[in-house]
């Protein structure tokens, strides 16, 4: 798993008490200084939870990271901070996904819950994409899409926060669905993005726009 979020902090702990897998997790420093819940942050979590994770500032630059992957292996970015070079994406020959949580290709960019809330937006959404060369993190991605989903958030969502732990509850159902259906043998079909319906909203500053 690759990043660092409340969302990959849960993912890892529900990985962790199922004998099938076994998992690594690439984050980097900013992201496991962040504070995921109750004053815990990112790191803080993964060692009162015995997860091993590996720190850096370029993924790229790991050689470690090569001689791990395995025609086994699948690559899950959960808002991973680095972008991928061709080398580390042959490697995994297809299986170097990416976990989107908004309604592709809609509200791409930041700030996806905040810009939501401006349009009284209630659709949420995740998706699971191919990661290709064109990916630019945070900024554009194109590669196809292999299972999504669409929910409702609840009347009583009003702030971003609200959004938020929402959100995780319906994406880590989502990624285990996912996981379930790997583990039976599920072919899954590549459906391309429609950018025609692509929309991009800009990362907000709170002093600057608040």
């Amino acid at each position: 798993m690759f990043g660092g979020s409340r969302l990959i902090a849960e993912l890892a702990e529900y990985i962790q008490r199922d004998d099938f897998y076994s998992f690594s997790i690439y984050t980097c420093e900013r992201q496991l200084n962040d504070f995921i819940y109750e004053g815990q942050t990112l790191e803080s979590f993964f060692k009162d939870h015995n997860i091993n994770y590996f720190s850096t500032n370029d993924i790229n630059k790991i050689p470690e990271l090569l001689t791990e992957i395995t025609e086994n292996s699948l690559g899950l970015g959960i808002g991973e901070a680095w972008s991928f070079s061709k080398k580390i994406i042959n490697a995994f020959d297809g299986r170097l996904l990416d976990v989107m949580g908004i309604r592709l290709p809609l509200f791409r960019g930041g700030a996806h819950y905040t810009w939501q809330i401006l349009m009284k937006n209630k659709i949420g959404g995740c998706n699971i994409q191919i990661i290709n060369e064109d990916m630019i993190q945070g900024v554009f991605d194109s590669g196809g899409i292999i299972k999504t989903m669409d929910y409702l958030f609840p009347s009583e969502a009003r702030i971003p926060n609200d959004y938020f732990n929402f959100a995780v509850k319906k994406e880590i159902e989502f990624i285990i669905e996912f996981l379930d259906e790997i583990r039976n043998g599920k072919v899954f079909e590549l459906v391309k993005i429609n950018e025609n319906l692509s929309m991009y909203f800009p990362r907000l500053n709170t002093l600057k726009h608040g």
